[in-house]
């Protein structure tokens, strides 16, 4: 696989991902009582990793996106 359709692929697998967790997280802070939940960033000494990673996924999912519409054909004749 080319690493042009890998990056296409992430374009569409990583906000898809990103919603899931985001909705998770919704429905423990809805069906908790008092309507919250606490989320702990770097209890393991992760945080800078987790920058690092979400970053790259970040600016990959957006190369993506620029290569999916370029190819999109905005001119329907």
């Amino acid at each position: 696989m080319k690493m042009h359709a890998i990056i296409r692929l992430w374009a569409i697998i990583f906000p898809l991902l990103a919603s899931f967790v985001l909705y998770i997280t919704f429905l423990f802070i809805f069906f908790s009582e008092n309507k919250a939940v606490y989320v702990s960033v770097n209890s393991f000494g992760e945080a800078f990793v987790e920058l690092l990673i979400f970053s790259v996924a970040l600016l990959l999912a957006l190369a993506g996106c620029i290569s999916l519409l370029r190819d999109f054909n905005f001119s329907r004749q």
